[in-house]
């Protein structure tokens, strides 16, 4: 992975939605809030953690241009990560739970990369998640109240597991951010390991495909 391609995703903020401070985006955001209830996704046994999985249905995953507000959001036909990932945390904020933004760099074998770099427009306005053999992602972190974190991943509609092991689709390095001040700096716990929120976390120190493989092999 080259080092000004990494280092841009670090800068890189997580992804809003802008709004147009009128009606259009105010009328957008009710709307789209209140298909979550009348989809009626909310279990008994999951409760309010329930996947918002609705949202794959609404919208592909796909290339959209930003910056994008929220009128635009909900008459798109693609969006990327980062816009999912702001639709499914304002929903599951309306139900009432801690949510954060969080950022992720994944490993994945260049054919993957070579494959999703042809089906996505590049250019003003587009993000550049791609590299080589990394990835730029965002999905939707949930705080417990004893600083237990939970990641749902609203392009694949489902949450990621904690217990990361080095291969295809491993998260090499993760950040946890917009939390609310009185969580303070504390670690948040996910599974088994402790992540500091507003930096970056690295997981594993060699992540490359090639090295991976020859592991396997």
């Amino acid at each position: 992975m080259s080092l000004d391609k990494e280092l841009s995703w670090k800068r890189q903020p997580p992804s809003e939605l802008a709004h147009h401070g009128s009606k259009c985006c105010e009328a957008a955001k009710s709307w789209f809030l209140a298909q979550d209830l009348l989809m009626d996704v909310v279990q008994p046994e999951q409760g309010k953690w329930a996947g918002p999985t609705w949202i794959k249905d609404q919208f592909e995953w796909g290339p959209n241009l930003w910056p994008l507000h929220w009128c635009e959001a909900v008459r798109s036909k693609t969006l990327d990560c980062g816009a999912l990932s702001c639709l499914s945390r304002a929903i599951y904020s309306e139900r009432g739970l801690q949510t954060a933004s969080v950022q992720l760099i994944q490993l994945f074998c260049q054919n993957y990369t070579e494959h999703w770099r042809i089906g996505w427009k590049s250019g003003a306005g587009f993000f550049d998640w791609l590299d080589r053999e990394r990835v730029y992602h965002e999905v939707v972190g949930l705080i417990t109240d004893d600083h237990q974190l939970k990641l749902w991943d609203p392009s694949y509609g489902f949450w990621l597991s904690d217990k990361q092991a080095q291969g295809q689709g491993s998260i090499t390095h993760i950040r946890v951010s917009k939390i609310k001040a009185d969580l303070g700096k504390a670690p948040l716990l996910w599974g088994a390991r402790e992540l500091y929120p507003e930096v970056w976390n690295e997981l594993f120190t060699d992540n490359r495909m090639d090295h991976i493989s020859r592991l396997a092999g």
